[in-house]
């Protein structure tokens, strides 16, 4: 099932507010043309600097709705398969049929410890989200909430993981740049080292980006989406 709409999170209030009301328009309006048809729209505004920005959003969305999509007919499926064989079960001989129920129950006592086990493994919070670090980590919006699990489980992965101390000093630094330079810039900041591959968070280039003013920094974000874009597509 196709989606019929494109996203458009509350965090591009923040993130664009250097564009004008006309610049804005033009980009929702070519973010729409490329949700609907896959087709990049040429722009000549400032607004052009963000299209990168808001098609790799867009992109990320699209893969989280087809991944939901895709959970509820595995899980449909699952289903019918379960009623189906509880239908053939009642009509089997009774031996059979208490053979056959035992190992039904068998592999869905494994198979329920086996998902129960994986979604434990997704649910359970990073150390930030429950324990001394918690409230700043709840004072991030949910761009930049998102943005920093990633890369505590991106450091994880490396076998690169923050002790205690460390956690805390990066979320106080996360939180003095958020303050400086915007949630929305931290956060690209934050997904564009992840897709170079980068041990740390290189947060100089926000200085960088703030130097050379709006102009600078709406450059910055493209520069970091079209870098994200070309890993992706590496990948």
């Amino acid at each position: 099932m196709a989606r019929n709409y494109a996203a458009l999170p509350h965090d591009y209030l923040e993130e664009m507010e250097a564009l004008s009301s006309a610049e804005f328009g033009r980009l929702c309006r070519a973010l729409l043309k490329y949700s609907a048809t896959g087709e990049e729209e040429p722009l000549q505004g400032s607004e052009r600097l963000l299209l990168k920005r808001v098609i790799l959003q867009e992109r990320r969305f699209q893969k989280s709705y087809e991944e939901q999509i895709q959970a509820k007919r595995t899980a449909g499926k699952k289903g019918a398969e379960k009623r189906w064989g509880s239908l053939a079960e009642d009509s089997g001989p009774a031996a059979d049929h208490g053979k056959h129920g035992k190992t039904e129950t068998q592999t869905n006592t494994n198979t329920n410890t086996e998902t129960e086990t994986e979604t434990k493994r997704k649910t359970d919070p990073l150390p930030c989200q429950d324990g001394e670090e918690e409230p700043l980590f709840a004072a991030f919006g949910p761009q930049l909430q998102e943005a920093v699990s990633q890369w505590l489980r991106y450091k994880q992965e490396r076998r690169e993981g923050y002790p205690p101390t460390g956690r805390r000093a990066l979320l106080g630094e996360i939180q003095s740049h958020a303050a400086q330079y915007g949630e929305a810039a931290v956060a690209q900041l934050i997904h564009s080292c992840m897709a170079a591959g980068w041990r740390g968070i290189i947060f100089d280039r926000l200085e960088k980006g703030q130097k050379t003013g709006t102009e600078g920094r709406l450059r910055f974000l493209e520069a970091a989406a079209e870098l994200e874009l070309e890993q992706e597509a590496e990948a």
